[in-house]
């Protein structure tokens, strides 16, 4: 006796769509053409669907739900500033005119316009830079650096001097070179520029601006601080700064 085939029965929810069960799988064409298959033998698709069903398009939940995400999104558009005011409510436009600039002029970067009068623009007497905080610190500091650099060769002569027992009143050179050494360490040594921070009036084992005050064997402390006494302005050193002491 056959066996009997167990029959399944599906069963569709009402809520589930038919289209989304259903399959459409193409058939190429060299199979109808072996199976001697016409285009008018194939039944439409609407034959196996029963009830009075209408095709529609494809519903695809995640195409739905990425659009609905997409939907929450939200661009915010900054608005560039504008430059436009009002002076009343209701009032018309006017256009915003530009902050007028301080009329006092800043003495640390600018001189006044009496300190440079009748001068030459490139001459040494011209006046120029930024201004040091401290500009009578600087200027004492200069005049020290210049009497001890020029005192520490004269104790030496003095010094041999009085071997030769000549008068010890050339004692007084030495007793000088003494104090104002004693000053240099405690005060002119510390000064520095206000750009860079490298002391004036002390030597360094390091390269030196190429248009730095220079002397040759002299070196650059001496013709520096000879510079900012009767200048009252110099160029650093190390950076190349004009800075001055006059406002």
């Amino acid at each position: 006796m056959p066996v009997p085939v167990p029959v399944v029965k599906l069963e569709v929810k009402q809520e589930q769509s038919i289209v989304q069960i259903l399959e459409a799988i193409p058939i190429p064409s060299s199979v109808l053409i072996a199976q001697e298959i016409s285009v008018q033998d194939v039944a439409p698709m609407e034959i196996f669907l029963e009830g009075d069903w209408v095709p529609g398009p494809v519903r695809d939940e995640r195409q739905e739900g990425e659009s609905e995400a997409r939907g929450k999104l939200s661009i915010r558009e900054v608005a560039p500033p504008t430059v436009r005011k009002t002076d009343e409510i209701g009032g018309e436009d006017s256009p915003v005119q530009p902050l007028a600039r301080n009329p006092i002029r800043d003495v640390r970067k600018t001189v006044s316009f009496e300190l440079n009068a009748g001068k030459k623009l490139h001459s040494r007497n011209y006046i120029r830079g930024v201004l040091h905080p401290q500009p009578v610190r600087v200027w004492f500091g200069a005049l020290i650096s210049v009497v001890t650099l020029m005192l520490l060769p004269a104790t030496f002569v003095a010094g041999g001097l009085m071997l030769a027992k000549y008068s010890l009143w050339f004692a007084v050179i030495p007793a000088a070179f003494l104090l104002f050494g004693i000053l240099y360490f405690i005060y002119a040594r510390g000064i520095k520029c206000r750009i860079c921070g490298q002391p004036l009036f002390s030597p360094k084992a390091c390269h030196r601006h190429p248009k730095a005050h220079r002397i040759p064997i002299l070196g650059y402390i001496l013709p520096t601080s000879i510079h900012m006494l009767f200048f009252h302005w110099f160029r650093c050193m190390y950076c190349g700064t004009s800075v001055r002491m006059k406002e």
